[in-house]
């Protein structure tokens, strides 16, 4: 698991799109879905919907795992990005 990774997967399940984060890091949308779904993998479960073109967080893992990581102190910037 990568801190980029987890970048990626914090501004995307806020902004609801991966191309928003790769415009934000100014990077291809690709790079940020790749990312994302390697994350997903290491994992184990589904963190996004990627059923529409919005990058909406899953129910199962996506959800739990944004809050999990908002909610520790000291690990995200006061924007609530790592």
């Amino acid at each position: 698991m990568e801190l980029l990774q987890l970048r990626y997967f914090m501004e995307s399940a806020q902004r609801g799109s991966f191309a928003a984060t790769a415009e934000q890091y100014m990077v291809p949308a690709t790079s940020v879905s790749a990312a994302v779904r390697r994350l997903e993998q290491e994992l184990g479960c589904q963190l996004f919907d990627r059923s529409s073109r919005i990058a909406a967080a899953d129910d199962g893992g996506g959800i739990g795992l944004s809050q999990s990581l908002g909610n520790r102190n000291g690990a995200l910037g006061q924007d609530g990005v790592l």
